[in-house]
């Protein structure tokens, strides 16, 4: 079998888990001399940035304006130019556009499913529904295969009857280890990811309201979002403003990420976040709603905490639990570091996407099983 003409598609307009699984992944398939790999995005974005940083061959097909049916055939002449034979998409606009693009030229296609859409209200909440139609519609008539990233998800999605699917983990590259900065006297507290309500950073900003007793704990909020303004009241009113620091997005999350002693993740639906894998690895105990990846990767007061979902004395609880004790927290964190080097890693994840590649191309599916 020859080279594996692939190409890797997505919007790339945030700098999400999305977005930190095309530039990992890309990274390892540029290594594999059976992969001939093209990165097609729609924005020129962080990720546009870090691909042609790292020298990775990226096509960039902006649109004119929403909903450009052009963007189809533009990317169908990139497909046809260097002669691809799988593409792969990850996030609803480009299976849309790149899915239509594909099959346009008979070309085998993929997606990973990654999250449940967030919810939206108004204009956008119709425009959302209309989205996601049409990508279930291009799921269900044209994949040839679709991959998960947590077993609940391929549990809960409702597979096109004989359509192959499969779970792959995320997988983080090793990340540096160095000697933390945190502050003395304090108790650093993160939570990161788009300040939307999925995230559930109001879970964390009420069960600090419960943890006044105890002296020195900060939280730092780092992401931005619609929300951000209305959180910022939230802790005026409350009067935990000078406990709460809202620090924005920010392009080197490890700086803050390796400086936490605790990384709360009160999410209300979760794929498997990159956010928790790095945690993890940077040994950094986390806690977090007993919901989707996030519940499959960490085992109970064992590799982290996890509590019902929505319920804030038991976050503020699980909280005091690791303030209070610090050897609790050191035994959480190795406990961490290890499961992620051994089950979670980029190459082990690469491996796997290049296995299914091999087999959409010869069409040997006997270990991709339909639903």
């Amino acid at each position: 079998m020859g080279k594996i003409k692939l190409a890797l598609c997505s919007a790339g307009e945030l700098y999400g888990g999305v977005e930190q699984f095309m530039y990992t992944l890309s990274e390892y398939l540029t290594k594999d001399s059976e992969i001939d790999l093209t990165v097609i995005v729609l924005h020129k974005g962080l990720l546009y940035e870090k691909l042609k940083e790292s020298k990775i061959s990226i096509e960039l097909v902006q649109e004119r304006f929403k909903y450009d049916l052009t963007t189809i055939f533009k990317i169908n002449k990139i497909l046809k130019t260097k002669n691809i034979n799988v593409v792969h998409t990850n996030g609803y606009k480009a299976t849309i556009l790149a899915g239509i693009a594909a099959k346009i030229s008979g070309i085998k296609l993929i997606k990973t499913e990654h999250g449940i859409i967030e919810p939206a209200k108004g204009l956008r909440h119709y425009k959302m529904i209309f989205n996601i139609l049409i990508d279930r519609v291009v799921s269900r008539f044209l994949l040839n295969a679709i991959v998960y990233v947590s077993k609940e998800m391929q549990n809960n999605f409702k597979n096109p009857k004989g359509l192959k699917n499969l779970v792959i983990y995320n997988g983080i590259k090793p990340i540096i280890h160095s000697a933390n900065g945190k502050t003395s006297g304090f108790f650093n507290i993160g939570i990161i990811g788009r300040i939307t309500e999925v995230k559930g950073h109001i879970y964390l900003l009420k069960a600090l309201k419960h943890l006044a007793h105890l002296s020195g704990i900060k939280v730092y909020i780092l992401g931005s979002g619609p929300l951000e303004h209305e959180l910022k009241i939230y802790c005026h009113r409350n009067g935990i403003s000078d406990k709460v620091h809202f620090m924005g997005f920010q392009k080197n999350i490890y700086t803050y990420l390796r400086n936490l002693d605790l990384l709360v993740m009160p999410s209300l639906n979760e794929g498997l976040p990159y956010t928790l894998l790095e945690a993890m690895y940077l040994k950094v105990p986390v806690v977090a709603f007993a919901v989707g990846g996030l519940k499959e990767v960490l085992k109970d007061h064992h590799t982290g905490i996890l509590v019902p979902s929505t319920d804030v004395d038991s976050l503020a609880n699980a909280i005091e639990k690791l303030y209070t004790n610090p050897p609790l927290r050191k035994w959480i964190a190795q406990n961490a570091f290890t499961e992620v080097s051994d089950n979670f890693r980029a190459d082990s994840m690469a491996k796997r996407y290049i296995d299914v590649y091999q087999k959409l191309v010869t069409e040997n599916f006997t270990s991709l099983q339909p639903t």
